[in-house]
């Protein structure tokens, strides 16, 4: 069996989400309102660390938080900087400006482990994390209003190809999530018959992707489609706004592969372990983005302008967080 790595993208995109129940998703949401009271919030400890060489073993993800089985304490492995940025304002990655190594998970990712009272809400939360931010990499940033280029995502004639997600009609008798990060902070994946991380039946909403040694991402995804258009956007290939013009409603379950040549040079790198850069690499094996939403998903970009966005522009960020 050929080595696979959970690779964290940032949540314009989708991100290898470990919450030990389906409400703890909530934390991943990102919080684009926080009250005064909640922003001058911090954690009870906290401690932030280069996260180190890449390891074969799934240790990235978000576990713990409000909401989860740990509600007093959140554990992050190899967070970008950008990707923290996005889940505590709440900004999909494509309207984040950030230096190019605030991207990189491979030489720039974050461990973080923090702790708080245990009736923490959601919103409490952000601002801990804001502030977080803030007291350890010095961050300083604006919002500016603009009008881009980008495209709408529209459905082609022999599309959908991918089903509505259907709620189980017991949840407390549902599957609890079958990835799960326990205690020692190892992500434990479970995949399907076509190597998709499964995402528990009970979560409304959540995005994994899968990095193989073949070089191609697989990407689950469970949410509505304005929400799977931000995701689409944040790809390297598209790096735009993309916005849902499907007419979809509703929660569906996608699955995606296809490549990526800018993470193909990371896999055939020194970077990554050499049980993976050496690994049987068919990097034709899966389409690029927009060939996959095609074939895969009858879905289509259509080129749009003028489209109006919040853009949240990083003005600085320590590359080594301060003392913990």
């Amino acid at each position: 069996m050929r080595p696979s790595i959970i690779l964290v993208i940032t949540s314009g995109l989708a991100f290898a989400q470990a919450s030990q129940s389906a409400a703890s998703d909530d934390v991943s949401k990102g919080c684009r309102v926080v009250s005064p009271a909640a922003s001058s919030l911090g954690f009870d400890a906290a401690s932030v660390k280069l996260s180190g060489p890449p390891t074969t073993d799934g240790r990235m993800g978000i576990s713990g938080g409000p909401g989860s089985g740990d509600p007093s304490r959140v554990l992050m492995r190899r967070m970008t900087l950008s990707h923290l940025v996005s889940v505590a304002y709440g900004m999909p990655a494509g309207q984040i400006v950030s230096q190019g190594w605030m991207d990189d998970f491979m030489a720039h990712g974050f461990d973080v482990n923090a702790t708080m009272p245990s009736t923490t809400t959601r919103e409490q939360y952000c601002g801990m994390l804001r502030n977080l931010l803030v007291e350890r990499f010095h961050l300083s940033f604006h919002r500016v209003s603009k009008a881009r280029k980008g495209y709408e995502l529209v459905t082609l004639p022999n599309g959908p190809k991918f089903q509505p997600y259907t709620q189980p009609k017991d949840i407390s008798n549902a599957v609890g999530n079958p990835n799960a990060m326990p205690a020692d902070g190892k992500l434990h994946v479970t995949k399907n018959q076509n190597g998709f991380v499964l995402l528990p039946p009970s979560q409304k909403s959540g995005r994994q992707v899968l990095l193989t040694s073949s070089g191609s991402l697989k990407l689950t995804f469970r949410g509505d489609m304005p929400a799977f258009a931000d995701a689409i956007g944040a790809n390297p290939e598209v790096d735009a706004i993309v916005t849902d013009a499907t007419g979809l409603k509703g929660t569906w379950d996608i699955y995606l592969e296809y490549s990526d040549p800018s993470v193909h040079l990371t896999v055939g790198g020194s970077s990554l372990p050499e049980s993976v850069a050496t690994g049987n690499r068919e990097l034709d094996s899966a389409p690029p983005m927009l060939s996959a939403l095609e074939r895969q998903l009858g879905l289509s970009l259509r080129k749009a302008n003028d489209i109006p966005i919040d853009v949240f522009i990083i003005d600085h960020a320590d590359k080594v967080p301060t003392g913990n």
